[in-house]
């Protein structure tokens, strides 16, 4: 069991380390554009700097669709949202069985290459996303923005 928990802290690492690196991004482009109004919930600073989307945009719509209960439409806003929530259900089942049995077994299920994909399918996404729109084709504009907690 000692190789099994050394692999999930290795993996908490990388995890935390990706947070920390996102957290002095978004600290920078504050520092940067020093305009507050950019960072306020339901606008993404990178599209109103750029005019492109990034790979997190449509995530808040995505979660308000999952919480209605719409997978298809929470697919279509940001479907690294939607596979990350996933993952982590699984791998939180996966922790809680190997707590129950006491057995190293069930961690054995959670593989790196799981969480490695986010950011694959999350960069994918983001650049078929943008070559759709450049084409004319936006799909993040044929769903409604999240005005309030229920739409």
């Amino acid at each position: 069991m000692d190789g099994e928990i050394r692999r999930c802290l290795k993996l908490a690492a990388f995890l935390h380390l990706a947070g920390v690196l996102f957290t002095a991004a978004f600290l920078l482009a504050l520092i940067v554009t020093r305009d507050w109004g950019l960072f306020r919930v339901g606008s993404c600073a990178f599209y109103r700097l750029t005019g492109w989307y990034c790979p997190g945009c449509g995530g808040t719509r995505a979660l308000f669709a999952l919480l209605h209960g719409d997978f298809g439409r929470a697919i279509v806003c940001n479907p690294a949202l939607v596979y990350t929530m996933i993952v982590i259900l699984w791998a939180d089942g996966c922790l809680l069985a190997a707590v129950i049995s006491r057995r190293a077994r069930p961690l054995s299920l959670i593989r790196p290459p799981l969480f490695y994909a986010i950011p694959v399918i999350a960069i994918a996404w983001d650049i078929l996303r943008n070559v759709l729109a450049a084409a004319g084709y936006d799909p993040l504009a044929a769903v409604p923005e999240v005005t309030g907690l229920f739409f």
